[in-house]
């Protein structure tokens, strides 16, 4: 009975989730890139300020959509804020794969 389900599965999608050496076990890192990237991930990202600057400017952005495209950002303030988190999240990440490259992409 089991074997007739065989080959009748498959995956739709798979979450991957990667870690940095050195940011897994918590240590600390001799690479200022890893010790930077866990500041700005636990101190400056949590700072009410700059999420409050964050804010403001997906707000004023999200005005200038037209309006099919304004749900991008969520569609209540509970997905905003998860759009906020994700935002400060991916910037953090940007500014440090972009220091990794070696300044190969400064003069874009």
């Amino acid at each position: 009975q089991r074997a007739e389900g065989l080959g009748r599965a498959w995956i739709e999608k798979i979450d991957i989730a990667t870690e940095a050496p050195g940011e897994a076990t918590g240590q600390p890192s001799a690479d200022p890139l890893i010790e930077l990237g866990a500041l700005m991930r636990d101190d400056v990202s949590r700072r009410h300020a700059l999420r409050e600057e964050i804010r403001q400017m997906v707000k004023d952005l999200r005005g200038e959509l037209p309006p099919e495209s304004r749900g991008l950002t969520g569609g209540d303030e509970a997905e905003f804020e998860a759009y906020v988190d994700h935002l400060l999240v991916e910037g953090s990440n940007d500014v440090i794969a972009r220091l990794k490259s070696d300044g190969t992409g400064a003069g874009e």
